[in-house]
């Protein structure tokens, strides 16, 4: 299902996707309200408006875990507004998705055209079908674990006391 399917399905239509809000305190300010979004979206759009030289600040917040948005917030210099400097960002965004999408393309045509799958030295499943990425396994320790003195119990630290000598 692409992209646009899905917003409409779990969005209201008369609702747009991203709101603007002109910042009344702050001089060239103004926040953007991006309707079901989340961090990974927001720390992308709030890094590639920084790399912009006409913006002086840009930060984003997701209000509350519950709520389907982010705010981005964007103070820019005179010369120029937040929505050119947030429509110039999201171009940027675009343009380097587009040459990731490139690259991966190429990468993948010259993998599946190897020595490798051509002598079905990989599993016959991947060069038939398609070429299948296993998902990153990610290890957690905390600090407690790390320590003697007490126990990790799933995101609760049970502390031992220790005795007290008493002189």
């Amino acid at each position: 299902m692409r992209q646009n399917q899905l917003n409409c399905l779990y969005y209201r239509k008369e609702r747009k996707k991203i709101d603007f809000r002109e910042d009344t305190h702050v001089e060239n300010a103004g926040t953007f309200t991006i309707w079901l979004e989340d961090h990974t979206a927001g720390n992308l759009i709030k890094m590639e408006l920084l790399n912009n030289p006409d913006v002086l600040f840009s930060g984003y917040r997701m209000p509350h875990p519950l709520e389907n948005k982010i705010e981005v917030k964007v103070q820019t210099r005179k010369n120029t507004t937040p929505s050119a400097a947030f429509t110039r960002g999201l171009d940027g965004l675009l343009h380097k998705f587009d040459e990731l999408e490139g690259e991966l393309e190429k990468s993948l045509s010259e993998f599946k055209s190897s020595k490798a799958m051509q002598q079905n030295r990989i599993l016959p499943h991947f060069k038939e079908n398609f070429l299948f990425l296993h998902p990153a396994c990610l290890l957690y320790t905390s600090d407690a674990a790390d320590e003697r003195s007490s126990v990790d119990l799933g995101g609760r630290r049970s502390i031992k006391k220790k005795k007290m000598k008493r002189m």
